[in-house]
């Protein structure tokens, strides 16, 4: 990630944060406890949500993962569930944040189109056997194509790894997994 879209991605996450505090305040004085009550909560959450994303080993990974920004644009809103640090990957960090935002890119044009209504992208980071699980789960009405048509040249490059790519689309839920070998 350069460095002029890292500090885009910086100024977009403190403008939203500021923003979270003028929307608490505002229903403050307007004495409205309870609703700054449960938006502060939902705050609370969206931070919560972001820092297992932030504690991540692999900082070039960490960094794409955090410019959900780009999501946030196109309408599409982003839950991440980070149970794993990525730390003892085989796939050095600098090869891997380029598939990680090629997959969210992908998914967010996906989630993007006209037909699809329901716009929320879980991203997900497990311990697998063996390694990592990276996936990205969506409800879909329409796709454009597979994740192999995008990826083909990089994940090409992944194998080299032991890393390997799935896509399934079932009952209008298309699901991406990325299985990362640890060293």
């Amino acid at each position: 990630m350069d460095d002029a879209r890292l500090m885009k991605l910086i100024s977009l996450q403190r403008h939203d944060f500021l923003n979270d505090f003028q929307v608490v305040s505002g229903l403050l004085q307007l004495d409205r406890a309870e609703q700054a009550r449960k938006y502060l909560n939902n705050a609370v959450r969206k931070m919560i949500n972001l820092s297992g994303v932030m504690h991540l080993r692999a900082t070039e990974a960490a960094a794409i993962l955090l410019a959900y920004y780009s999501a946030l644009e196109r309408g599409v809103g982003v839950r991440y569930e980070v149970q794993a640090d990525l730390g003892g990957c085989a796939v050095p960090a600098e090869k891997l944040a380029p598939v990680l935002e090629a997959i969210l890119f992908y998914s967010v044009e996906c989630l993007a189109l006209p037909e699809n209504k329901d716009r929320l992208m879980e991203v997900f980071i497990h311990t697998a056997d063996g390694g990592y699980l990276f996936g990205v789960r969506y409800k879909t009405a329409a796709v454009p194509g597979t994740v192999d048509d995008v990826l083909r040249d990089i994940g090409d490059e992944l194998l080299l790894y032991g890393a390997s790519l799935k896509q399934s689309q079932v009952d209008g839920q298309t699901e991406i997994f990325l299985f990362l070998p640890a060293v």
